[in-house]
């Protein structure tokens, strides 16, 4: 039964005689849930305009015909996604494609553009904002191939340092403020300032000669947040393939020649090379007695 629609046992046109009722997709939406998620379940979303008279009807008819109480246990109601102030709607001619957004960005921007904004307030879409998410995701990519440059050439001390304690301390406590943050009804919006300074802090702990213990609790922070946020899992997780593992032995021992030419100061070659790994997208950090160098993309 469609909503708004009248039915005759007859012929199918007026009020049917238990009266006018409420439109079929509430049952519909029901008998879904309980197909695939059981008598009862934890979470349920949908847009915060079908709190009523959809989900009511939803928790009415279920809870009375499973007899059981709640239904579900958290609704999560999202706000509208707008543009220029407006709903977008099919009517109004004012949707943007995802196919049209995802030709422009990687999905993970997207991602993490949409949860900037708590879910159950209103976002207005823009291009701007998706352009400045993905300068913060540039921001988390390069930091997370510092790190693990930083762990194949570091060596674990003897003995933790001295002076680390206290950068670890802050870092540990951005990492408590996001899932605070998250714990107080997901609250993203809260929790990204935190993301945001934590990059920041990371990247200056990281300057100059950092310390194995600061390298490894940033890059097990970077893990946990990713728990959360679910963009960086093709710079954290998948390992590499035979001709990945070549590629960086390549690097490895240009970077090499390159430091030979250096120590002689052949400064002419040394630059030369550090030029033609750029065009490849290859940045180089040059330390004291070493260099880094992260693949950029």
């Amino acid at each position: 039964m469609h909503y708004g629609r009248k039915l005759n046992p007859e012929n199918h046109t007026g009020t049917p005689p238990w009266g006018p009722g409420r439109p079929g997709w509430h049952i519909e939406c029901s008998v879904m849930s309980s197909r695939y998620l059981g008598r009862q379940f934890d979470i349920h979303g949908g847009g915060r305009d079908l709190i009523f008279p959809h989900h009511e009807n939803e928790i009415a008819q279920s809870e009375a015909y499973f007899g059981v109480k709640p239904w579900v246990k958290y609704w999560i109601h999202v706000g509208y996604l707008t543009i220029r102030g407006e709903k977008m709607s099919k009517s109004l001619g004012n949707i943007i494609p995802v196919h049209e957004v995802l030709s422009k960005y990687e999905p993970e921007v997207l991602r993490l553009y949409l949860l900037s904004t708590h879910y159950r307030s209103q976002l207005d879409f823009t291009w701007e904002g998706l352009e400045h998410t993905k300068s913060v995701m540039k921001r988390m990519e390069n930091l997370v191939k510092l790190v693990k440059a930083y762990l194949e050439e570091l060596e674990p001390p003897s003995r933790i340092p001295d002076n680390v304690g206290k950068t670890i301390e802050e870092l540990e406590r951005l990492r408590t403020g996001f899932f605070n943050a998250l714990d107080d009804d997901f609250n993203t919006t809260k929790a990204m300032p935190y993301l945001h300074k934590f990059i920041s802090l990371a990247n200056k702990s990281l300057m100059g000669k950092p310390e194995y213990p600061i390298v490894v609790k940033v890059y097990e922070i970077l893990q946990d947040f990713n728990r959360v946020l679910g963009v960086l899992d093709k710079y954290l997780q998948p390992p590499l393939t035979p001709s990945e593992n070549l590629v960086r032995e390549l690097v490895k021992i240009i970077v090499e020649v390159r430091q030979i030419h250096r120590r002689r100061r052949d400064y002419e070659v040394a630059d030369w090379i550090r030029s033609e790994l750029s065009k490849l997208g290859i940045k180089l950090i040059d330390k004291k007695d070493k260099t880094i160098w992260i693949i950029e993309g």
